[in-house]
């Protein structure tokens, strides 16, 4: 009796670890194998600089050449500037860089666009992460310019706008900075805007990070904890032993019986019973449960064997 109180109490401690590990596996499906983690390696650098001094027609101030942030309109002749383009760390590209001027009216609040021209252009590669370039900007070559398509066109009111663009490819980036030259009527100076810019672009690296359950990987928890509840499934089915079947009878010792009559089944037995009218009675021998109708001295028996 003991052992079998010990087989039933192992039976439903199974079946506990068998639900306990059924609820893990489930929960351990549920969550995500990996998340992206992004992990800064390096930081690239670029940056344009533009610096500039003008020549004059009168010298009477500034003297004949000045580098200030704003001209004179009236007397500036031409600006020398130099340009000057870094990226750290030291990369391999190609440069572009040119003087742009466009001739335009204005119609409304908007521009028209009449002449594009390109004063200069040069191009060419990095060297060691870096470039630097001389040129200049002739100001009354411009204002000649101007004049001659304006009286070709007979536009009185042609005005110009004038850039300089620098460009540089490495790769798939693209470093653009933009500074035009304005003139400015209202105050007859002139100044060139945008001549310095920086730009940082973070280097990322991706990497694949595990999520963990339970001090392990959600990759291998799915597998460890599927296995341990078929373990546990299949301790529990070799352990539990279905509860007995309990039948209908009188406990009783038979006594007088001359003759005993073995049936095969319970259910023969039962039929027994109900032809002579006797009840059910049940005693044990030798560890048999015997199941028994009286009919005089004659015995019916159905013997079961007890589960150890």
């Amino acid at each position: 009796m003991r052992i079998k109180k010990k087989k039933k109490k192992l039976s439903y401690a199974f079946i506990g670890l068998f639900v306990i590990f059924l609820a893990l596996s489930i929960f351990a499906y549920s969550k995500p194998e990996s998340f992206d983690r992004h992990i800064l390696v390096g930081v690239v650098t670029e940056e344009g600089i533009l610096t500039h001094k003008a020549h004059f027609t009168n010298a009477t101030v500034y003297g004949e050449f000045a580098s200030l942030e704003y001209y004179p309109t009236r007397i500036t002749d031409y600006i020398l500037a130099e340009y000057k383009y870094r990226v750290t760390p030291r990369e391999e590209g190609n440069y572009t860089l040119e003087g742009l001027v466009s001739f335009y009216v204005t119609k409304g609040k908007g521009r028209i666009y009449l002449v594009n021209e390109t004063l200069f252009k040069y191009t060419g590669s990095l060297s060691n992460g870096m470039f630097i370039k001389d040129f200049d900007v002739n100001l009354t070559d411009v204002n000649s310019r101007r004049d001659k398509i304006s009286e070709g066109l007979d536009l009185p009111r042609l005005n110009y706008e004038l850039k300089i663009l620098a460009e540089v490819k490495r790769g798939n980036k693209t470093f653009l900075q933009e500074m035009p030259i304005i003139n400015d009527p209202a105050s007859g100076l002139t100044y060139i805007d945008n001549t310095e810019l920086k730009k940082r672009n973070n280097i990322v690296k991706t990497v694949k990070e595990d999520f963990y359950f339970l001090g392990m990987p959600v990759s291998k928890a799915r597998i460890v904890f599927p296995l341990v509840t078929l373990g546990f499934g299949i301790l529990a089915l070799i352990t539990w032993e279905p509860r007995k079947k309990k039948w209908n009878a009188i406990e009783a010792r038979p006594t007088g019986i001359t003759e005993r009559v073995i049936v095969e089944d319970m259910k023969s037995l039962k039929k027994i019973a109900g032809i002579v009218g006797s009840p059910i009675i049940h005693y044990e021998t030798d560890g048999i449960n015997i199941y028994g109708v009286i009919d005089g001295q004659v015995l019916y028996e159905y013997w079961e064997l007890k589960r150890t």
